[in-house]
């Protein structure tokens, strides 16, 4: 499951990515945003990932799109470890409004939760209220299995070259 602990969720800025039906998906997704507002340094926004397999591999990926680009900045935070400081899409996309910027992050799970923190506590920027706009969170297969499928696949078309063809 999924938990989002943020006061406020608005559509917001639009990006511009292209003209096909994938980036149109994805400027629909990122319209729409997550804050939390509270007029202090406390503003957070959390989120919860649950049901996590411990041992498997994950990329989380971070998206965000921000028409107030220049003046906000944010802390990333991942199970009580900073991953970045001070982020910034205006940084990212050099100001330009129409951009958006992402955060990945590859990790295997130690537990079944995944804690997410966004705040702007301490940061350089004027505007200490995060946002994000989506996030997506995959399973990251294992090497060894694709490698035996490889070899059983390669194992079938040798096996097959070697059959006495029938007359």
């Amino acid at each position: 499951g999924v938990f989002t602990y943020a006061e406020h969720s608005i559509p917001y800025h639009r990006p511009e990515f292209g003209f096909d039906p994938d980036s149109d998906a994805l400027e629909d997704v990122l319209e729409s945003i997550r804050y939390e507002t509270t007029g202090g340094e406390e503003e957070a926004v959390a989120i919860d990932l649950l049901g996590l397999t411990i041992g498997q591999e994950y990329k989380l990926q971070l998206m965000f799109s921000d028409g107030n680009a220049l003046n906000r900045a944010f802390d990333i935070v991942i199970n009580e470890t900073l991953v970045w400081d001070n982020y910034s899409v205006g940084l990212l996309t050099f100001g330009d409004p129409i951009l958006g910027s992402s955060f990945t992050y590859s990790f295997t799970a130690d537990d079944t939760e995944l804690n997410i923190l966004l705040h702007g506590a301490g940061t350089f920027a004027v505007d200490l209220n995060p946002i994000i706009g989506a996030l997506t969170l995959e399973v990251v297969p294992e090497p060894g299995a694709t490698g035996l499928v490889c070899f059983g696949l390669a194992a079938l078309v040798a096996r097959r070259r070697r059959l006495p063809q029938a007359s």
